[in-house]
Protein backbone atom coordinates (compact mmCIF):
# COMPACT_ATOMS: atom_id res chain seq x y z
CA UNK A 1 0.00 0.00 0.00
CA UNK A 2 1.18 3.55 -0.62
CA UNK A 3 1.21 4.53 2.99
CA UNK A 4 3.12 7.66 3.75
CA UNK A 5 1.69 8.49 7.14
CA UNK A 6 -0.47 6.08 9.01
CA UNK A 7 -2.97 5.88 11.78
CA UNK A 8 -4.07 3.09 14.08
CA UNK A 9 -7.26 3.58 16.05
CA UNK A 10 -6.47 3.55 19.76
CA UNK A 11 -8.84 1.55 21.92
CA UNK A 12 -11.17 3.77 23.83
CA UNK A 13 -10.10 6.93 22.01
CA UNK A 14 -11.17 6.71 18.40
CA UNK A 15 -8.21 8.90 17.44
CA UNK A 16 -5.49 7.78 15.08
CA UNK A 17 -1.91 7.68 16.23
CA UNK A 18 0.80 8.65 13.74
CA UNK A 19 2.36 5.59 12.17
CA UNK A 20 4.61 5.83 9.13
CA UNK A 21 3.76 2.33 7.98
CA UNK A 22 5.99 2.90 5.04
CA UNK A 23 8.86 4.66 6.76
CA UNK A 24 11.04 5.09 3.71
CA UNK A 25 8.48 7.08 1.74
CA UNK A 26 7.67 9.14 4.80
CA UNK A 27 11.32 10.06 5.13
CA UNK A 28 11.79 10.64 1.40
CA UNK A 29 8.84 12.94 0.93
CA UNK A 30 7.98 14.34 4.33
CA UNK A 31 9.37 17.39 6.00
CA UNK A 32 9.22 17.89 9.74
CA UNK A 33 6.22 19.64 11.20
CA UNK A 34 8.54 22.15 12.80
CA UNK A 35 10.24 23.23 9.58
CA UNK A 36 7.71 22.42 6.87
CA UNK A 37 6.92 25.35 4.60
CA UNK A 38 3.75 23.51 3.63
CA UNK A 39 2.47 23.48 7.18
CA UNK A 40 2.68 27.24 7.45
CA UNK A 41 0.46 28.31 4.61
CA UNK A 42 -0.68 27.95 1.06
CA UNK A 43 -3.26 25.66 -0.45
CA UNK A 44 -2.08 22.61 1.45
CA UNK A 45 -2.52 24.27 4.80
CA UNK A 46 -5.96 25.49 3.87
CA UNK A 47 -6.95 22.07 2.63
CA UNK A 48 -5.62 20.37 5.73
CA UNK A 49 -7.57 22.73 7.93
CA UNK A 50 -10.82 21.51 6.40
CA UNK A 51 -11.41 24.27 3.85
CA UNK A 52 -12.56 22.40 0.76
CA UNK A 53 -11.85 23.71 -2.71
CA UNK A 54 -14.55 24.13 -5.34
CA UNK A 55 -13.98 20.67 -6.78
CA UNK A 56 -13.45 18.90 -3.45
CA UNK A 57 -16.08 18.73 -0.72
CA UNK A 58 -15.50 18.01 2.97
CA UNK A 59 -17.45 14.98 4.18
CA UNK A 60 -18.05 13.73 7.70
CA UNK A 61 -19.40 10.79 9.66
CA UNK A 62 -22.84 12.28 9.20
CA UNK A 63 -22.99 12.52 5.40
CA UNK A 64 -20.32 10.24 3.93
CA UNK A 65 -22.54 7.23 3.26
CA UNK A 66 -25.25 9.36 1.71
CA UNK A 67 -22.84 11.08 -0.67
CA UNK A 68 -21.05 7.83 -1.51
CA UNK A 69 -24.29 6.34 -2.81
CA UNK A 70 -25.50 9.50 -4.55
CA UNK A 71 -22.87 9.69 -7.29
CA UNK A 72 -21.66 7.37 -10.04
CA UNK A 73 -18.05 7.83 -8.95
CA UNK A 74 -16.74 9.18 -5.65
CA UNK A 75 -13.02 9.85 -5.27
CA UNK A 76 -12.38 10.12 -1.53
CA UNK A 77 -9.19 11.22 0.18
CA UNK A 78 -8.80 10.09 3.78
CA UNK A 79 -6.19 12.20 5.56
CA UNK A 80 -4.97 13.61 8.86
CA UNK A 81 -4.16 17.32 9.31
CA UNK A 82 -0.97 16.52 11.25
CA UNK A 83 0.41 14.28 8.50
CA UNK A 84 3.07 16.10 6.43
CA UNK A 85 2.42 13.86 3.46
CA UNK A 86 -1.29 14.58 3.55
CA UNK A 87 -0.41 18.26 3.39
CA UNK A 88 1.87 17.71 0.42
CA UNK A 89 -0.64 15.62 -1.50
CA UNK A 90 -3.77 17.71 -0.94
CA UNK A 91 -2.94 20.35 -3.60
CA UNK A 92 -2.26 17.57 -6.15
CA UNK A 93 -5.55 15.91 -5.21
CA UNK A 94 -7.44 19.18 -5.70
CA UNK A 95 -5.86 19.79 -9.11
CA UNK A 96 -6.71 16.26 -10.23
CA UNK A 97 -10.27 16.56 -8.92
CA UNK A 98 -10.77 19.83 -10.76
CA UNK A 99 -9.64 18.24 -14.03
CA UNK A 100 -11.75 15.12 -13.52
CA UNK A 101 -14.90 17.06 -12.67
CA UNK A 102 -14.98 18.31 -16.27
CA UNK A 103 -14.36 14.90 -17.82
CA UNK A 104 -16.93 12.59 -16.28
CA UNK A 105 -20.58 13.14 -15.50
CA UNK A 106 -21.51 11.92 -12.05
CA UNK A 107 -17.95 12.38 -10.69
CA UNK A 108 -17.66 13.63 -7.11
CA UNK A 109 -14.47 14.36 -5.13
CA UNK A 110 -14.33 14.52 -1.34
CA UNK A 111 -11.88 14.58 1.53
CA UNK A 112 -12.41 13.20 5.02
CA UNK A 113 -10.42 14.30 8.07
CA UNK A 114 -9.98 11.04 9.97
CA UNK A 115 -9.06 12.79 13.21
CA UNK A 116 -12.50 14.42 13.25
CA UNK A 117 -14.44 11.56 11.67
CA UNK A 118 -13.20 8.29 13.19
CA UNK A 119 -16.43 6.39 12.48
CA UNK A 120 -16.24 6.51 8.70
CA UNK A 121 -12.46 6.01 8.66
CA UNK A 122 -12.80 2.95 10.85
CA UNK A 123 -15.58 1.56 8.65
CA UNK A 124 -13.43 2.07 5.55
CA UNK A 125 -10.46 0.40 7.31
CA UNK A 126 -8.20 3.40 6.85
CA UNK A 127 -4.81 2.48 8.27
CA UNK A 128 -2.59 5.07 6.66
CA UNK A 129 -2.56 8.65 5.48
CA UNK A 130 -3.15 9.74 2.87
CA UNK A 131 -5.37 6.92 1.57
CA UNK A 132 -7.27 7.47 -1.66
CA UNK A 133 -10.25 5.32 -2.63
CA UNK A 134 -12.52 5.35 -5.66
CA UNK A 135 -16.11 4.26 -5.05
CA UNK A 136 -18.44 3.31 -7.88
CA UNK A 137 -22.11 2.36 -7.91
CA UNK A 138 -21.40 -0.56 -10.25
CA UNK A 139 -17.79 -1.64 -9.61
CA UNK A 140 -15.83 -2.78 -6.53
CA UNK A 141 -14.06 -0.12 -4.50
CA UNK A 142 -10.50 0.62 -5.60
CA UNK A 143 -7.53 1.91 -3.62
CA UNK A 144 -5.09 4.18 -5.42
CA UNK A 145 -1.53 2.89 -5.28
CA UNK A 146 0.23 5.08 -7.81
CA UNK A 147 2.39 8.18 -7.87
CA UNK A 148 1.32 11.17 -5.80
CA UNK A 149 0.95 13.65 -8.65
CA UNK A 150 -2.16 15.10 -10.27
CA UNK A 151 -1.41 13.72 -13.78
CA UNK A 152 -0.89 10.18 -12.47
CA UNK A 153 -4.07 10.35 -10.41
CA UNK A 154 -6.10 11.66 -13.37
CA UNK A 155 -4.76 8.86 -15.57
CA UNK A 156 -5.68 6.24 -12.96
CA UNK A 157 -9.24 7.52 -12.50
CA UNK A 158 -9.80 7.76 -16.25
CA UNK A 159 -8.76 4.12 -16.57
CA UNK A 160 -11.23 3.25 -13.82
CA UNK A 161 -14.00 4.74 -15.96
CA UNK A 162 -13.22 2.08 -18.57
CA UNK A 163 -13.36 -1.73 -18.34
CA UNK A 164 -10.10 -3.15 -16.89
CA UNK A 165 -9.58 -5.20 -20.08
CA UNK A 166 -10.19 -3.86 -23.58
CA UNK A 167 -11.33 -6.31 -26.26
CA UNK A 168 -9.55 -5.43 -29.53
CA UNK A 169 -11.49 -6.45 -32.64
CA UNK A 170 -8.68 -6.14 -35.18
CA UNK A 171 -5.02 -5.43 -35.67
CA UNK A 172 -5.54 -1.79 -36.51
CA UNK A 173 -7.19 -1.25 -33.14
CA UNK A 174 -4.32 -3.16 -31.50
CA UNK A 175 -1.79 -0.79 -33.06
CA UNK A 176 -3.82 2.22 -31.94
CA UNK A 177 -4.16 0.84 -28.42
CA UNK A 178 -0.42 0.29 -28.05
CA UNK A 179 0.30 3.78 -29.36
CA UNK A 180 -2.10 5.31 -26.84
CA UNK A 181 -1.01 3.02 -23.98
CA UNK A 182 2.74 2.31 -24.39
CA UNK A 183 2.78 0.14 -21.24
CA UNK A 184 0.34 -2.63 -22.09
CA UNK A 185 -0.17 -6.30 -21.30
CA UNK A 186 -1.96 -7.84 -24.28
CA UNK A 187 -3.27 -11.40 -24.37
CA UNK A 188 -3.39 -13.16 -27.74
CA UNK A 189 -5.45 -16.32 -28.09
CA UNK A 190 -6.88 -18.43 -30.95
CA UNK A 191 -10.28 -17.49 -32.29
CA UNK A 192 -11.55 -21.03 -31.82
CA UNK A 193 -10.86 -21.04 -28.06
CA UNK A 194 -12.95 -19.37 -25.37
CA UNK A 195 -10.77 -17.02 -23.33
CA UNK A 196 -13.00 -15.09 -20.94
CA UNK A 197 -14.38 -18.19 -19.20
CA UNK A 198 -11.03 -20.00 -19.04
CA UNK A 199 -8.66 -20.07 -16.07
CA UNK A 200 -6.26 -17.90 -18.07
CA UNK A 201 -9.00 -15.37 -18.82
CA UNK A 202 -10.03 -15.18 -15.16
CA UNK A 203 -6.41 -14.74 -14.07
CA UNK A 204 -5.78 -12.06 -16.70
CA UNK A 205 -8.88 -10.12 -15.66
CA UNK A 206 -7.98 -10.32 -11.96
CA UNK A 207 -4.46 -9.06 -12.61
CA UNK A 208 -5.89 -6.27 -14.76
CA UNK A 209 -8.22 -5.12 -11.97
CA UNK A 210 -5.31 -5.13 -9.53
CA UNK A 211 -2.71 -3.41 -11.71
CA UNK A 212 -4.77 -1.29 -14.09
CA UNK A 213 -3.65 1.86 -12.28
CA UNK A 214 -0.23 1.58 -13.90
CA UNK A 215 -0.59 -0.93 -16.77
CA UNK A 216 -3.19 -1.16 -19.57
CA UNK A 217 -4.68 -4.55 -20.45
CA UNK A 218 -6.20 -5.81 -23.68
CA UNK A 219 -7.12 -9.09 -25.39
CA UNK A 220 -7.15 -9.99 -29.05
CA UNK A 221 -8.37 -13.05 -30.92
CA UNK A 222 -6.09 -14.21 -33.72
CA UNK A 223 -7.85 -15.01 -36.95
CA UNK A 224 -6.91 -15.03 -40.61
CA UNK A 225 -8.25 -12.13 -42.66
CA UNK A 226 -7.75 -11.35 -46.32
CA UNK A 227 -5.51 -8.41 -47.15
CA UNK A 228 -3.75 -8.33 -43.76
CA UNK A 229 -0.48 -10.03 -44.57
CA UNK A 230 1.56 -7.04 -43.39
CA UNK A 231 -0.33 -6.96 -40.13
CA UNK A 232 0.18 -10.68 -39.67
CA UNK A 233 3.89 -9.98 -39.82
CA UNK A 234 3.46 -7.50 -36.98
CA UNK A 235 1.76 -10.20 -34.96
CA UNK A 236 4.62 -12.61 -35.58
CA UNK A 237 7.09 -9.99 -34.39
CA UNK A 238 5.05 -9.30 -31.27
CA UNK A 239 4.52 -12.91 -30.35
CA UNK A 240 7.97 -14.07 -31.41
CA UNK A 241 8.69 -17.76 -30.97
CA UNK A 242 5.93 -18.16 -28.37
CA UNK A 243 2.86 -20.18 -29.20
CA UNK A 244 -0.57 -18.72 -28.55
CA UNK A 245 -2.18 -18.18 -26.17
CA UNK A 246 0.42 -15.76 -24.84
CA UNK A 247 0.58 -12.44 -22.98
CA UNK A 248 2.87 -9.89 -24.60
CA UNK A 249 4.10 -7.00 -22.47
CA UNK A 250 4.69 -3.86 -24.52
CA UNK A 251 7.05 -1.38 -22.86
CA UNK A 252 8.23 2.08 -23.98
CA UNK A 253 11.63 1.54 -22.39
CA UNK A 254 12.54 -2.02 -23.49
CA UNK A 255 11.76 -4.79 -25.94
CA UNK A 256 8.55 -6.76 -25.45
CA UNK A 257 8.38 -9.60 -22.94
CA UNK A 258 6.23 -12.72 -23.28
CA UNK A 259 4.36 -14.95 -20.85
CA UNK A 260 2.97 -18.24 -22.28
CA UNK A 261 -0.56 -18.99 -21.14
CA UNK A 262 -2.19 -22.27 -20.31
CA UNK A 263 -5.93 -21.75 -20.69
CA UNK A 264 -6.79 -24.40 -18.11
CA UNK A 265 -4.12 -23.97 -15.44
CA UNK A 266 -2.90 -20.37 -15.61
CA UNK A 267 -1.69 -19.04 -12.25
CA UNK A 268 -2.87 -15.57 -11.33
CA UNK A 269 0.12 -15.16 -8.99
CA UNK A 270 2.61 -16.07 -11.71
CA UNK A 271 0.94 -13.84 -14.30
CA UNK A 272 0.73 -10.96 -11.82
CA UNK A 273 4.40 -11.37 -10.92
CA UNK A 274 5.32 -11.28 -14.62
CA UNK A 275 3.41 -8.04 -15.25
CA UNK A 276 4.76 -6.45 -12.05
CA UNK A 277 8.33 -7.39 -12.97
CA UNK A 278 8.05 -5.79 -16.40
CA UNK A 279 6.18 -2.60 -15.63
CA UNK A 280 9.48 -0.92 -14.77
CA UNK A 281 12.86 -0.82 -16.54
CA UNK A 282 15.36 -3.49 -15.53
CA UNK A 283 17.42 -0.81 -13.77
CA UNK A 284 15.65 2.32 -12.53
CA UNK A 285 17.19 5.60 -11.54
CA UNK A 286 15.90 6.28 -8.04
CA UNK A 287 14.02 9.56 -7.81
CA UNK A 288 10.71 10.97 -6.60
CA UNK A 289 8.87 9.88 -9.74
CA UNK A 290 9.46 6.15 -9.15
CA UNK A 291 9.90 5.83 -5.38
CA UNK A 292 6.24 5.39 -4.47
CA UNK A 293 5.41 2.76 -7.07
CA UNK A 294 8.74 1.00 -6.64
CA UNK A 295 8.18 0.39 -2.96
CA UNK A 296 4.44 0.01 -3.26
CA UNK A 297 4.87 -3.05 -5.47
CA UNK A 298 6.34 -4.82 -2.40
CA UNK A 299 8.79 -6.70 -4.62
CA UNK A 300 12.24 -7.21 -3.08
CA UNK A 301 14.46 -4.28 -4.05
CA UNK A 302 18.15 -4.30 -4.92
CA UNK A 303 19.23 -0.76 -4.05
CA UNK A 304 22.59 0.40 -5.39
CA UNK A 305 24.05 3.58 -3.92
CA UNK A 306 26.78 5.32 -5.92
CA UNK A 307 28.86 8.37 -5.16
CA UNK A 308 28.52 9.53 -8.74
CA UNK A 309 27.01 8.23 -11.97
CA UNK A 310 29.77 6.58 -14.05
CA UNK A 311 30.60 7.97 -17.46
CA UNK A 312 30.46 5.80 -20.57
CA UNK A 313 34.26 5.57 -20.60
CA UNK A 314 34.35 4.48 -16.96
CA UNK A 315 31.69 1.89 -17.68
CA UNK A 316 33.69 0.43 -20.56
CA UNK A 317 36.84 0.36 -18.44
CA UNK A 318 34.99 -1.38 -15.62
CA UNK A 319 33.56 -4.03 -17.95
CA UNK A 320 37.01 -4.78 -19.40
CA UNK A 321 38.62 -4.96 -15.96
CA UNK A 322 35.88 -7.19 -14.65
CA UNK A 323 36.24 -9.53 -17.60
CA UNK A 324 40.01 -9.72 -17.72
CA UNK A 325 42.18 -7.65 -15.47
CA UNK A 326 41.12 -9.02 -12.11
CA UNK A 327 42.49 -12.46 -12.95
CA UNK A 328 45.84 -11.47 -14.49
CA UNK A 329 48.99 -12.06 -12.51
CA UNK A 330 49.92 -8.37 -12.49
CA UNK A 331 46.48 -7.24 -11.32
CA UNK A 332 47.87 -6.75 -7.81
CA UNK A 333 49.71 -3.69 -9.10
CA UNK A 334 46.92 -2.44 -11.33
CA UNK A 335 44.44 -0.16 -9.58
CA UNK A 336 40.84 -1.03 -10.33
CA UNK A 337 38.57 1.34 -12.24
CA UNK A 338 36.38 3.68 -10.19
CA UNK A 339 34.38 1.61 -7.73
CA UNK A 340 31.11 3.26 -8.78
CA UNK A 341 31.71 2.12 -12.36
CA UNK A 342 32.62 -1.41 -11.29
CA UNK A 343 29.47 -1.84 -9.22
CA UNK A 344 27.22 -0.19 -11.79
CA UNK A 345 28.55 -2.47 -14.56
CA UNK A 346 27.93 -5.59 -12.47
CA UNK A 347 24.40 -4.51 -11.58
CA UNK A 348 23.42 -3.82 -15.17
CA UNK A 349 24.79 -7.16 -16.35
CA UNK A 350 23.08 -9.10 -13.57
CA UNK A 351 19.77 -7.22 -13.81
CA UNK A 352 18.29 -9.35 -16.58
CA UNK A 353 18.82 -12.58 -14.64
CA UNK A 354 17.56 -10.98 -11.43
CA UNK A 355 14.47 -9.44 -12.96
CA UNK A 356 12.03 -12.08 -11.79
CA UNK A 357 13.42 -11.89 -8.25
CA UNK A 358 13.99 -8.22 -7.45
CA UNK A 359 13.42 -4.68 -8.65
CA UNK A 360 16.75 -2.93 -9.25
CA UNK A 361 17.23 0.76 -8.54
CA UNK A 362 20.36 2.90 -8.65
CA UNK A 363 20.71 6.12 -6.68
CA UNK A 364 23.60 8.26 -7.87
CA UNK A 365 24.38 11.83 -6.94
CA UNK A 366 27.60 13.81 -6.70
CA UNK A 367 26.23 15.41 -3.56
CA UNK A 368 24.48 13.07 -1.13
CA UNK A 369 22.95 15.98 0.71
CA UNK A 370 20.12 15.61 3.19
CA UNK A 371 17.73 17.13 0.67
CA UNK A 372 18.51 14.77 -2.21
CA UNK A 373 16.52 11.63 -2.88
CA UNK A 374 19.72 9.59 -3.00
CA UNK A 375 20.89 11.06 0.29
CA UNK A 376 17.61 10.26 2.01
CA UNK A 377 17.61 6.71 0.72
CA UNK A 378 21.18 6.36 1.94
CA UNK A 379 20.18 7.55 5.39
CA UNK A 380 17.19 5.23 5.50
CA UNK A 381 19.24 2.10 4.77
CA UNK A 382 22.00 3.19 7.16
CA UNK A 383 24.79 3.84 4.65
CA UNK A 384 27.29 6.60 5.37
CA UNK A 385 29.19 8.60 2.77
CA UNK A 386 32.34 6.71 3.67
CA UNK A 387 30.59 3.43 2.79
CA UNK A 388 29.92 4.33 -0.86
CA UNK A 389 29.46 2.65 -3.22
CA UNK A 390 27.14 0.26 -1.42
CA UNK A 391 24.46 -2.35 -2.05
CA UNK A 392 21.41 -3.24 0.01
CA UNK A 393 18.58 -5.70 -0.58
CA UNK A 394 15.27 -4.59 0.93
CA UNK A 395 12.61 -7.17 1.72
CA UNK A 396 8.93 -6.36 2.36
CA UNK A 397 9.35 -2.68 1.37
CA UNK A 398 5.61 -1.94 1.50
CA UNK A 399 5.09 -3.05 5.10
CA UNK A 400 6.04 -1.53 8.40
CA UNK A 401 9.34 -3.31 8.89
CA UNK A 402 11.55 -3.08 5.82
CA UNK A 403 14.29 -5.68 6.30
CA UNK A 404 17.71 -4.69 4.96
CA UNK A 405 20.60 -6.92 3.91
CA UNK A 406 24.21 -6.09 2.94
CA UNK A 407 26.67 -8.16 0.89
CA UNK A 408 29.31 -7.61 3.59
CA UNK A 409 27.21 -9.94 5.79
CA UNK A 410 26.95 -12.72 3.18
CA UNK A 411 29.34 -15.56 4.18
CA UNK A 412 30.19 -16.14 0.50
CA UNK A 413 31.16 -12.49 -0.02
CA UNK A 414 33.08 -12.45 3.24
CA UNK A 415 35.17 -15.38 2.01
CA UNK A 416 35.87 -13.59 -1.27
CA UNK A 417 36.99 -10.45 0.53
CA UNK A 418 39.27 -12.49 2.78
CA UNK A 419 40.82 -14.40 -0.12
CA UNK A 420 41.46 -11.43 -2.40
CA UNK A 421 38.55 -11.79 -4.78
CA UNK A 422 37.58 -14.40 -7.34
CA UNK A 423 41.14 -14.52 -8.70
CA UNK A 424 42.78 -14.37 -5.30
CA UNK A 425 45.11 -11.62 -6.52
CA UNK A 426 44.26 -8.53 -4.47
CA UNK A 427 44.42 -7.56 -0.83
CA UNK A 428 42.20 -5.22 1.17
CA UNK A 429 39.54 -5.12 -1.48
CA UNK A 430 36.39 -3.01 -1.41
CA UNK A 431 33.19 -5.02 -1.59
CA UNK A 432 32.40 -3.39 -4.96
CA UNK A 433 35.48 -5.09 -6.43
CA UNK A 434 34.31 -8.61 -5.58
CA UNK A 435 30.68 -8.06 -6.56
CA UNK A 436 30.94 -9.44 -10.06
CA UNK A 437 27.61 -10.09 -11.80
CA UNK A 438 27.64 -13.73 -10.68
CA UNK A 439 28.58 -12.85 -7.08
CA UNK A 440 25.91 -10.15 -6.98
CA UNK A 441 23.31 -12.59 -8.28
CA UNK A 442 24.40 -15.16 -5.70
CA UNK A 443 24.12 -12.58 -2.91
CA UNK A 444 20.55 -11.69 -3.90
CA UNK A 445 19.56 -15.36 -4.05
CA UNK A 446 21.18 -15.99 -0.66
CA UNK A 447 19.12 -13.16 0.84
CA UNK A 448 15.91 -14.51 -0.66
CA UNK A 449 16.76 -17.99 0.62
CA UNK A 450 17.37 -16.70 4.16
CA UNK A 451 21.12 -17.32 4.23
CA UNK A 452 22.19 -13.74 4.97
CA UNK A 453 21.62 -12.10 8.38
CA UNK A 454 19.55 -8.94 8.57
CA UNK A 455 21.46 -5.66 8.53
CA UNK A 456 20.31 -3.51 11.41
CA UNK A 457 20.46 0.25 11.18
CA UNK A 458 21.14 1.61 14.63
CA UNK A 459 22.55 4.24 16.91
CA UNK A 460 25.62 3.75 19.14
CA UNK A 461 25.16 1.75 22.35
CA UNK A 462 24.82 4.16 25.29
CA UNK A 463 27.90 4.14 27.49
CA UNK A 464 25.82 4.65 30.61
CA UNK A 465 22.14 4.42 31.54
CA UNK A 466 20.78 7.39 33.44
CA UNK A 467 17.24 7.86 34.62
CA UNK A 468 14.43 5.39 35.18
CA UNK A 469 13.84 4.67 31.44
CA UNK A 470 16.35 2.24 29.92
CA UNK A 471 17.57 3.38 26.48
CA UNK A 472 17.59 0.61 23.86
CA UNK A 473 19.28 0.64 20.44
CA UNK A 474 19.33 -1.87 17.59
CA UNK A 475 22.34 -3.74 18.96
CA UNK A 476 20.91 -4.20 22.46
CA UNK A 477 17.21 -4.65 21.69
CA UNK A 478 17.08 -8.45 21.39
CA UNK A 479 19.25 -9.25 24.40
CA UNK A 480 17.28 -6.96 26.69
CA UNK A 481 13.68 -7.68 25.69
CA UNK A 482 14.30 -11.45 25.51
CA UNK A 483 15.94 -11.58 28.95
CA UNK A 484 13.90 -14.29 30.68
CA UNK A 485 14.64 -12.85 34.11
CA UNK A 486 12.78 -9.62 33.39
CA UNK A 487 9.40 -8.27 32.39
CA UNK A 488 10.36 -5.65 29.81
CA UNK A 489 8.00 -2.81 28.85
CA UNK A 490 9.15 -0.93 25.75
CA UNK A 491 7.91 2.25 24.15
CA UNK A 492 8.83 2.34 20.45
CA UNK A 493 8.74 5.94 19.31
CA UNK A 494 9.89 8.34 16.59
CA UNK A 495 11.58 11.65 17.41
CA UNK A 496 9.50 13.55 14.84
CA UNK A 497 6.18 12.15 16.13
CA UNK A 498 4.05 14.58 18.11
CA UNK A 499 2.17 11.76 19.85
CA UNK A 500 5.49 10.27 20.95
CA UNK A 501 6.64 13.59 22.36
CA UNK A 502 3.39 14.04 24.29
CA UNK A 503 3.62 10.54 25.73
CA UNK A 504 7.25 10.88 26.84
CA UNK A 505 6.69 12.73 30.18
CA UNK A 506 3.77 10.43 31.03
CA UNK A 507 5.87 7.36 30.30
CA UNK A 508 8.64 8.79 32.50
CA UNK A 509 6.15 9.11 35.35
CA UNK A 510 5.30 5.43 34.99
CA UNK A 511 8.98 4.45 35.00
CA UNK A 512 9.65 6.49 38.14
CA UNK A 513 6.73 4.87 39.98
CA UNK A 514 7.82 1.30 39.08
CA UNK A 515 11.60 1.79 39.48
CA UNK A 516 11.70 -0.22 42.75
CA UNK A 517 10.54 -3.49 41.14
CA UNK A 518 13.63 -5.46 40.18
CA UNK A 519 11.77 -7.90 37.94
CA UNK A 520 10.47 -5.06 35.73
CA UNK A 521 12.47 -3.00 33.24
CA UNK A 522 10.84 0.00 31.59
CA UNK A 523 12.62 0.92 28.37
CA UNK A 524 12.25 2.83 25.15
CA UNK A 525 13.77 2.76 21.67
CA UNK A 526 13.89 5.28 18.86
CA UNK A 527 12.31 2.88 16.38
CA UNK A 528 12.88 5.18 13.43
CA UNK A 529 16.66 5.24 13.80
CA UNK A 530 17.03 1.72 15.21
CA UNK A 531 15.90 -1.42 13.43
CA UNK A 532 14.76 -4.39 15.47
CA UNK A 533 15.64 -7.98 14.47
CA UNK A 534 12.67 -9.54 12.71
CA UNK A 535 13.30 -12.81 14.57
CA UNK A 536 12.26 -11.16 17.85
CA UNK A 537 8.52 -11.75 18.46
CA UNK A 538 6.76 -8.41 18.59
CA UNK A 539 9.61 -6.39 17.12
CA UNK A 540 7.29 -4.86 14.52
CA UNK A 541 5.48 -1.58 14.98
CA UNK A 542 1.76 -1.07 15.46
CA UNK A 543 2.18 2.69 15.31
CA UNK A 544 4.17 5.55 16.71
CA UNK A 545 4.28 5.26 19.62
CA UNK A 546 3.84 1.53 20.28
CA UNK A 547 3.96 0.23 23.86
CA UNK A 548 4.55 -3.50 24.27
CA UNK A 549 5.35 -5.78 27.22
CA UNK A 550 7.55 -8.86 27.00
CA UNK A 551 6.72 -10.86 30.18
CA UNK A 552 9.56 -12.98 31.56
CA UNK A 553 7.52 -16.18 31.30
CA UNK A 554 6.14 -15.63 27.79
CA UNK A 555 8.74 -13.95 25.62
CA UNK A 556 7.23 -15.51 22.51
CA UNK A 557 3.89 -13.81 23.19
CA UNK A 558 4.44 -10.13 23.99
CA UNK A 559 1.37 -8.08 24.93
CA UNK A 560 0.35 -4.82 23.27
CA UNK A 561 -0.86 -1.88 25.32
CA UNK A 562 -3.93 -0.48 23.55
CA UNK A 563 -5.53 1.69 26.21
CA UNK A 564 -5.59 5.39 26.96
CA UNK A 565 -2.19 7.04 27.03
CA UNK A 566 -2.50 7.87 30.70
CA UNK A 567 -0.07 6.91 33.53
CA UNK A 568 -2.82 5.26 35.56
CA UNK A 569 -4.02 3.17 32.62
CA UNK A 570 -0.47 2.11 31.76
CA UNK A 571 0.13 1.20 35.42
CA UNK A 572 -2.99 -0.96 35.42
CA UNK A 573 -1.72 -2.69 32.28
CA UNK A 574 1.55 -3.50 34.06
CA UNK A 575 -0.27 -4.87 37.12
CA UNK A 576 -2.44 -7.07 34.90
CA UNK A 577 0.45 -8.66 32.99
CA UNK A 578 3.26 -8.74 35.54
CA UNK A 579 4.93 -12.14 35.96
CA UNK A 580 5.12 -11.48 39.70
CA UNK A 581 2.32 -10.23 41.98
CA UNK A 582 2.27 -6.47 42.47
CA UNK A 583 -0.17 -4.16 44.22
CA UNK A 584 -0.73 -0.44 44.14
CA UNK A 585 0.20 -0.29 47.82
CA UNK A 586 3.78 -1.11 46.84
CA UNK A 587 4.13 1.96 44.62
Amino acid sequence: MVTLCSGKMMAGRGLPSPYPLFLLLFFLFAVSAASSPVAGGGGAAAAASGQGSGAVKDLSDANFEMEKHSHSYVLALFYAPWCPLSKRFLPEFERASEALSHKKEGFFAAKIDCTANPKVCSAEKIRSYPTLKLFSLKDPDRVYRGGRTAPRLVEWVERAFEPPVTDLPDLLSARSFIKKHPLTAMAFFPQDREFSSSAAGAAFNSVAVRLSGSVSFAVMRLEEREGEAATAEDIRVWIGPSAVPVVVMFKPFEEVARFPLNLETCSEDALGAFVAAHQFPMVQRFDASVATELFESNRPILAVLLDHEPSAAEGAEAAAWREKGMHETDSRDRPPPPLDALLDASVREAAERLRDSVAVTVAAADDFSDGSMAGRLMDFVGVGEGDLPAVRVLLDPAVAEVRKFAPEDDPAVIRLLASGGEGGQRERMHVAEVLSPSVLESFVNNVLDGRVPQKLKGQPVPQTQTGPVYELVAETFEAVVMNEQLDVLVMMYAPFCGHSRRLEPLYLQVAERFAKFEHLLIARIDAYNNDRPSRVPGAELNGFPTIRLWPSKSKQAPVDFEGERDPEVIAEFIFSHSSKPMTRDEL
